[in-house]
């Protein structure tokens, strides 16, 4: 139960004793069932995203993302035909940029 997250005072309404009975008889279970938990799926998704299959790619994602720090990393750099590079404004500078072009336009119309 502890694996699942159920709190404490829950297991041990379920098992009808006393908090203290449940940690003075079951406190490995309690201290490590989370970590074996834990464990248990952390070797599955190793061995599904070790798997020489392209079904792998999700877990394999995963891995390198939780485990080992990597990212997906979006670079934006728009730029057009009014001579802005947006992605070197601050968001103050774009908020005045877009309140000046607002105005801009709504003289125009």
């Amino acid at each position: 139960m502890v694996s699942f997250g159920i709190p404490q005072s829950s297991i041990a309404g379920v098992l009808k004793m006393d908090e203290k009975t449940l940690r003075k008889y079951y406190r490995q279970e309690l201290d490590y069932g989370a970590e074996e938990a834990n464990a248990k799926v952390a070797r599955n998704l190793f061995v599904q995203a070790t798997k020489d299959d392209f079904r792998a790619a999700p877990a394999a994602m995963f891995w390198a993302k939780t485990k080992m720090g990597w990212r997906e990393k979006v670079d934006l750099n728009i730029s057009g035909s009014l001579g802005v590079n947006f992605d070197q404004m601050t968001d103050e500078e774009l908020d005045d940029f877009i309140a000046q072009r607002e105005d801009s336009l709504r003289g125009k119309s």
